[in-house]
């Protein structure tokens, strides 16, 4: 279904126990060609070895971490940090740090921290996460923006969900939501801005919409999906197991060259028109030559 839908590849999201099991999934890239990124999920320090030899199997273009190590203190991360960093560089695979609940990066105010402490440490910002872990209001105040400012400068990759203070995945076509889309498209277009300010001319940028099955999205009493696709009667994820490892997805877009998409999900054709509904909104404000983007379920 993934190479039927025209995408050019399938990011994976592995701890080191499913290793083996997505190492099968080779022979599958090979056959329809299909490239590959890593979303690493590593729950102690000697975990991210294994998955960048993973990544460097599967020929993967990047390993973002998703980590599973969480200190409660900045300074005690430092150590694991910069292991990993090294670990990824003697492997010659690009790390980046993934902004997300429930891991390292859990909160906006440890990130920042953690920044100022590891200058060379790179991020994945998913600014939906911090949004909603700090209750962001609007209009968003000076210091938060300097904040979120703060996170985008370091940031080499972005996550396309967008959240409001309360509910971390918003549907982007409710008029409810203009503006808070209004708001991401905002931080997004700064830190493209800043990226392509700081990377060489055949730089090749990361975008990920990273739309997530339930309990991401929001849904009713009968486990329905509530978005712009159910409204128009349309088939749609009808559980919160349905599309458990929905994933990112990655399409690239260099100068001269149609757009690529990576999937991850193939189980619910929903998850294949939200991506097509995500390439129209990124052409409306990316206009950046050599720029890959990521579409997710």
């Amino acid at each position: 279904m993934v190479a039927d839908a025209k995408f050019d590849g399938i990011c994976l999201d592995p701890t080191v126990a499913e290793i083996p099991e997505n190492l099968q999934k080779r022979p599958l890239f090979d056959k329809h060609g299909l490239g590959c990124m890593v979303n690493a999920f590593p729950g102690s320090p000697d975990d991210m070895q294994p998955l960048l030899a993973f990544a460097s199997s599967m020929n993967a273009c990047m390993v973002n971490v998703i980590s599973g190590v969480m200190p409660i203190r900045p300074e005690d991360a430092v150590p694991v940090v910069r292991r990993w960093i090294e670990e990824a560089d003697a492997a010659d695979m690009p790390l980046l740090f993934e902004t997300h609940r429930d891991s390292l990066l859990n909160d906006l105010y440890f990130t920042l921290q953690l920044m100022d402490l590891v200058p060379e440490m790179r991020l994945c910002s998913d600014l939906s996460h911090l949004v909603v872990d700090r209750e962001l209001r609007t209009p968003v105040p000076e210091r938060d923006q300097k904040y979120i400012s703060a996170v985008l400068r370091r940031s080499d990759c972005f996550q396309g969900r967008i959240a409001n203070r309360e509910q971390v995945q918003i549907q982007i076509n409710f008029p409810q939501h203009q503006q808070w889309v209004k708001i991401f498209k905002s931080w997004w277009t700064t830190g493209m801005h800043l990226w392509r300010q700081r990377s060489g001319k055949d730089a090749t940028l990361i975008f990920l919409c990273e739309l997530g099955p339930p309990p991401y999205a929001i849904t009713d009493a009968n486990q329905n999906e509530l978005s712009d696709c159910r409204i128009a009667g349309k088939s749609r994820c009808k559980s919160a197991t349905g599309c458990a490892r929905s994933g990112p997805s990655l399409r690239r877009n260099k100068t001269g060259v149609e757009p690529k998409f990576f999937k991850t999900s193939v189980r619910h054709r929903l998850c294949l028109r939200r991506c097509y509904s995500w390439r129209q909104v990124a052409r409306r404000y990316v206009k950046f030559p050599g720029m890959s983007y990521v579409d997710g379920s």
